[in-house]
C-alpha cells in the first residue's frame, strides 16, 4: 500500500485517507481467491439456502458474506452505511444484477442518526452505548471512533415492501440489533444477529422482539466457527439462559440464529 508523504499525514483528512487506503485494500484481498474459512460458511450456509433465495445482509461492510451467498446462488440485498465500503461493494458487486448495493443503515423507524465510524471499520456504530461497553470491557480498548457521520435510516418493512420476503436476514450491526429488528413486523424464515457479551440485556431484547413475530426457536454459532452449538433448536428461555452463562467472559460472541415454525434446517457442521 503507498505510504502518504509525512507532510500530507499532519492534515486534519490525513486519518481518513489512511482508512479508505486500508479497506480498499481489504477489499481486494477479501474478493480475490477463496479461502477454506469460505468454504466453511458455504457449507454452513447451504443448510439454510437455496438457489434464487433472496437475503439482506443488513451491515455488510466489505461483502464477505455477500460472496457467499451468491456462492448458495442467492440474490442479495447488501445495506451498508459506511461510505468507503460502499465505494467496495460497488466496486466488487457493481455488475452483478443479483446484488443490490442500499447505501443506508436499518432502523425502527424512517429518520437519520449518527453513525460513528471506527478506525477499524468492522465495529463501526450507531450506538453510543455498545461503544461505551465494549471500551469498558477492555474488548476493543485500542480502537477510536469519531464524532460521526449523519446516515439515513430505513426499516426492514421498507426492504421488504420493495424487495419481497427474504429467506434469510443476516443482521451485523454493532450494538444497533434491536433497533433493526423493531422495524419488522412479520416473520421470515430465517434470520441471525450479533452477540457480544457486553450487551447481554440488548441480546434479551432481541430475543422477545423475534418471539413477538411469531413462534421461533434459536440457535448459536459461537465466533466464526460456523457450527451451531445446539443439535436441537432451544426456546426464547433456554436461549436467554444460554446467553446469561456466556456474557461473563468478553471473549464469548458469536450469532445467535432463528428460526420461525413451519421451517426446517439441517444441523450445519
Amino acid at each position: 500500500m503507498m505510504n502518504i508523504p509525512k507532510t500530507l499525514a499532519r492534515l486534519p483528512f490525513a486519518s481518513g485517507i489512511r482508512r479508505a487506503m486500508v479497506i480498499r485494500t481489504e477489499a481486494r484481498r477479501l474478493m480475490q481467491g477463496w479461502a477454506e474459512a469460505e468454504e466453511q460458511m458455504l457449507h454452513f450456509y447451504g443448510k439454510f439456502l437455496r438457489a434464487k433465495d433472496l437475503c439482506f445482509d443488513i451491515g455488510a461492510n466489505l461483502g464477505g458474506r455477500v460472496k457467499i451467498f451468491r456462492r448458495c446462488g442467492c440474490r442479495v440485498i447488501a445495506v451498508e452505511p459506511q461510505r468507503e465500503c460502499v465505494r467496495e461493494l460497488r466496486r466488487w458487486f457493481g455488475k452483478d444484477d443479483l446484488v443490490t448495493v442500499i447505501p443506508c443503515a436499518i432502523g425502527a423507524e424512517r429518520a437519520t442518526a449518527t453513525l460513528r465510524t471506527c478506525n477499524f471499520h468492522r465495529i463501526s456504530s450507531l450506538s453510543n452505548e455498545w461503544i461505551a461497553a465494549t471500551l469498558a470491557s477492555g474488548r476493543f480498548a485500542s480502537q477510536h471512533w469519531t464524532r460521526g457521520r449523519k446516515v439515513e435510516l430505513v426499516t426492514l418493512d421498507d426492504l421488504i415492501a420493495k424487495f419481497g420476503v427474504p429467506r434469510f436476514v443476516k443482521i451485523d450491526v454493532e450494538g444497533f440489533e434491536f433497533e433493526a429488528l423493531k422495524g419488522l413486523s412479520t416473520p421470515v424464515p430465517y434470520l441471525s444477529f450479533e452477540f457480544t457479551p457486553e450487551s447481554i440485556e440488548l441480546a434479551l431484547g432481541c430475543l422477545a422482539q423475534i418471539s413477538r413475530l411469531g413462534k421461533a426457536q434459536f440457535n448459536f454459532s459461537p465466533g466464526e466457527s460456523m457450527r451451531l452449538t445446539f443439535e436441537q433448536w432451544i426456546s426464547e428461555e433456554a436461549m436467554a439462559e444460554h446467553l446469561s452463562i456466556l456474557a461473563v467472559e468478553r471473549d464469548n460472541w458469536g450469532d445467535i440464529y432463528a428460526v420461525f415454525e413451519g421451517e426446517e434446517v439441517d444441523q450445519p457442521r
